[in-house]
């Protein structure tokens, strides 16, 4: 008898079961709640968010730019040879010269000599790619417009200052601490105009070297009775913090053999270390202008 309840009870249980269905969890009542309502945004709302995605957009967009290296093409002798002859030919044509640019038998070796070792092929040009530039020419040869053209190169840019306005600006100077202050923009390379992209204008050199040009032709300046040649004295100091394969000279002074026209202007000691910060370039003495 006791058996027969029993399983009359389980039979009970099971009907109950099976009329009730599936047995229901929390994850299921979870799963069926309906979701909570959104507040509607209003059209300036939507139009924030709208700026704020665009914004965290360009933002990734610059910190990639900003964290990107911009891969510089290299460029052979020849190549930046070529490249030189068309800047000049660009040049005399905005400036309306009477003679077109052009390479000729007085200026081509300077022009192929400076294109190889601006183009990290100095020894092919018999030049010593760890040392600097001095050019020497009569006035008129092109000189300037040269060391222009090649501001802007793979091995060292630079940025040409006449060594007249270094002069004329120290003269101006109110103060001494003023005008040692201005020399002292000179004794070491100027940082490039800064870019918040990888390619500065600059063949993505940091620092500009400094080319003094027309060496010789500043006058001594006398402050409170104290005469100075500010140019030798800018390049003492870079001398002495051996910043050669940055600086770079333009000079009307020739020289013939061991008589230098530069000794006139600066004393010995000066002369001597130009043969070691320098590769001494020259056009011919006879080398016509080509401003006429």
């Amino acid at each position: 008898m006791e058996t027969k309840r029993k399983n009359q009870a389980l039979a009970v249980s099971a009907l109950l079961a099976a009329a009730a269905g599936p047995a229901y969890s929390e994850s299921d009542a979870a799963a069926n709640a309906q979701p909570p309502s959104l507040p509607e945004l209003t059209p300036e709302e939507i139009e924030a968010l709208r700026r704020a995605k665009y914004f965290r957009e360009k933002n990734s967009e610059y910190a990639a730019k900003l964290a990107s290296v911009y891969e510089y093409p290299t460029i052979t002798g020849e190549e930046a040879f070529r490249m030189a002859i068309e800047a000049g030919q660009e040049i005399a044509t905005l400036e309306k010269w009477e003679k077109p640019f052009a390479a000729d038998a007085h200026n081509r070796e300077i022009i192929r000599q400076l294109a190889y070792y601006f183009a990290g092929e100095a020894e092919k040009a018999g030049l010593n790619p760890r040392k600097g530039i001095l050019l020497r020419g009569p006035k008129g040869t092109g000189k300037t417009v040269l060391m222009e053209i090649f501001a802007v190169n793979p091995v060292q840019s630079l940025i040409v200052v006449p060594c007249k306005q270094i002069a004329a600006q120290y003269r101006a100077a109110r103060k001494e601490d003023e005008a040692e202050a201005i020399l002292e923009r000179y004794y070491v390379n100027k940082p490039v105009p800064w870019s918040p992209y990888a390619d500065n204008g600059y063949w993505g050199h940091r620092f500009a070297g400094l080319c003094l040009d027309d060496l010789g032709t500043e006058p001594e300046i006398n402050r409170f009775g104290n005469v100075r040649s500010v140019c030798e004295d800018i390049l003492f100091e870079r001398y002495q913090r051996r910043l050669f394969t940055s600086t770079f000279v333009t000079t009307n002074a020739m020289k013939e053999g061991r008589d230098d026209e530069l000794a006139a202007a600066y004393d010995g000691r000066l002369l001597d270390r130009f043969r070691e910060m320098f590769n001494d370039l020259s056009f011919s003495p006879d080398a016509p202008s080509r401003r006429a």
